[in-house]
């Protein structure tokens, strides 16, 4: 007669075995997850053996959301030289400290992300601009820097980015002190770039777009490309982006000027695109969706469509020809068309994999959908 679950656990606890133990390498890492830097360093790090290894390995890739800075200054200064990727998202205070310990104590990060946070204490855009200066020269390993909602003055800065000679992703906007030449100059002076997002730049024009565009080097490198809340640009400048012709991930936002014609070209200028992704277009219809998902060259792993105001009644009217898109696994909607999976066609090549969204509990014949 087997002993009861409870006697079980009571038995294995007297062997020494604690709860945690069961626990998975990855369940734990979203449990430490949830602790501030501080308790990590100084407690979590401390239990066991395990538990060590696997902040170890976490302190790779950190996250800093809503953190005050004096705790991630303790972090930076407990690991050096170890951390891969930070992002540091509405930091407490001033970070031009943090930016001065990681070139001192960390000179092999790759990945930096900083949105919404004060560089100095009193908001001077060029003292700004020169710490970030001091922190890119020393930072030469550098793969992918965001700048984002960050005040600071660029003259200082433009020279800088040549020393970033491994930079491939970059992700600047949203400062009131950064203009369309500087983000001209910024970009060509990064040599290597396979990755550009530009984020609510409202002056960025056509022009610009052209004389970025038409440099050989850009176009030809150039595989991602996300224009968000970059509302100026008109037909024209689309017309250049489709001349890229290695992109392979397009991402629009909040474009006036992006047209159905622009859309209908998509499968035939841009053929290694494999995700594409498009939100509040007042220019596009659900006819042209449909259209456009008939095109035999679409050759989409991911498609995403939210917020189209020209597409109340695509829940009525579209039928995705997935049978077109033999590769498509993904499959973005907006919420108030969370029935238009029952007009997906079936496609046996396309892998069952259910992902939950929100309330949304019904599995369909894509590996992946998700409502926004």
């Amino acid at each position: 007669m087997s002993r009861p679950e409870s006697e079980k656990d009571n038995s294995e606890l007297e062997n020494g075995e604690s709860p945690f133990d069961r626990l998975t390498d990855k369940i734990l890492e979203k449990i430490f997850g949830y602790f501030e830097p501080a308790e990590i360093i100084e407690n979590l790090v401390l239990v066991c053996e395990r538990w060590r290894t696997i902040i170890e390995a976490m302190k790779k890739c950190v996250s800093f959301n809503d953190c005050e800075a004096r705790a991630i200054l303790q972090f930076i200064c407990r690991f050096p030289d170890t951390l891969k990727s930070i992002r540091l998202n509405n930091v407490f205070g001033s970070i031009a400290v943090i930016l001065k310990k990681l070139r001192r104590k960390q000179k092999y990060l790759k990945q930096i992300h900083i949105d919404s946070c004060q560089i100095v204490p009193n908001k001077n855009p060029y003292v700004a601009g020169r710490r970030l200066r001091n922190f890119i020269e020393v930072c030469r390993y550098l793969e992918k820097l965001s700048l984002k909602n960050v005040e600071y003055r660029v003259d200082d800065l433009l020279d800088a980015f040549p020393f970033l000679e491994n930079l491939r992703a970059l992700a600047i906007g949203n400062n009131p002190w950064l203009q369309p030449v500087d983000v001209i100059t910024i970009i060509m002076n990064c040599t290597n770039l396979r990755s550009i997002t530009l984020y609510h730049i409202d002056s960025m024009r056509d022009q610009d777009m052209k004389f970025l565009l038409c440099n050989k080097r850009l176009n030809e490198n150039l595989q991602e490309l996300s224009l968000d809340q970059v509302t100026e640009l008109t037909s024209i400048a689309y017309q250049y982006i489709l001349n890229c012709k290695n992109l392979k991930k397009l991402h629009i936002n909040y474009s006036t000027g992006f047209s159905a014609d622009t859309l209908m070209e998509i499968p035939i200028k841009l053929s290694s695109l494999r995700s594409f992704n498009i939100e509040r277009a007042c220019r596009i219809s659900c006819g042209n969706l449909c259209e456009f998902f008939k095109d035999r060259a679409l050759k989409l792993h991911e498609f995403g469509l939210t917020d189209l105001s020209g597409c109340e009644t695509l829940e009525s009217e579209m039928n995705m020809k997935t049978e077109s898109c033999m590769n498509l696994i993904k499959v973005t909607l907006p919420n108030h068309l969370s029935e238009a999976h029952q007009r997906i066609t079936k496609s046996d090549s396309i892998k069952l994999e259910f992902q939950e969204i929100g309330d949304y509990q019904e599995a369909i014949d894509i590996e992946s959908v998700s409502f926004v």
